[in-house]
């Protein structure tokens, strides 16, 4: 009694396999086996985008609003703590940074179990208000940043843990490498 495989790969005669079948089921089945993977990598990818997009939504918030809830699900404490400091100091000199994002481009990002670093363009725009007036201390400014950012999985999700601004373009064409 011929097996499947045989009947498949056979064409009747003993030993002889024909050839377009064979391959044709053995890219069937490389298919079946990579592309889960490929999936699941590019999953992996988009949620260390995600991360960073509510990293910087969040920090939008914490500077305009004093509001930390989106911050601190998309930071490690370590990071918003950090970040506490710069607004608590802002505060005592009386002023409010209201920033904007204008633009976000994803450069590149990469994975090692749980690390992970995501390298971004991005235009802010900036201006300081007095905290009690809510008049305008200096005007707007706008800023193209090349970050990096660095990300640990905690508990099964991805937290920024540390932020490097590799370059800065001001509006006026000055370059400034950190």
């Amino acid at each position: 009694m011929p097996t499947f495989l045989s009947v498949l790969f056979t064409n009747g005669r003993r030993g002889r396999i024909r050839t377009v079948p064979a391959v044709f089921f053995v890219l069937c089945f490389a298919m079946v086996c990579v592309l889960p993977a490929c999936s699941s990598r590019d999953a992996e990818q988009e949620s260390v985008k995600k991360a960073v997009l509510l990293y910087n939504h969040g920090l939008v918030r914490a500077y305009g609003e004093d509001n930390y809830t989106l911050l601190k699900s998309a930071a490690t404490e370590i990071r918003v703590n950090k970040i506490d400091i710069i607004i608590r100091s802002f505060r005592e000199g009386g002023q409010r940074m209201l920033a904007d994002i204008t633009r976000l481009e994803y450069k590149g990002a990469s994975i090692i179990g749980d690390n992970a670093e995501v390298l971004t363009a991005e235009n802010w725009a900036y201006r300081w208000v007095d905290v009690k007036t809510r008049a305008e201390i200096l005007p707007l400014k706008t800023v193209t940043y090349e970050m990096k950012y660095d990300l640990v999985r905690k508990d099964g999700k991805w937290l920024v843990d540390g932020v490097v601004s590799l370059s800065d373009t001001t509006e006026k064409g000055n370059r400034k490498d950190w």
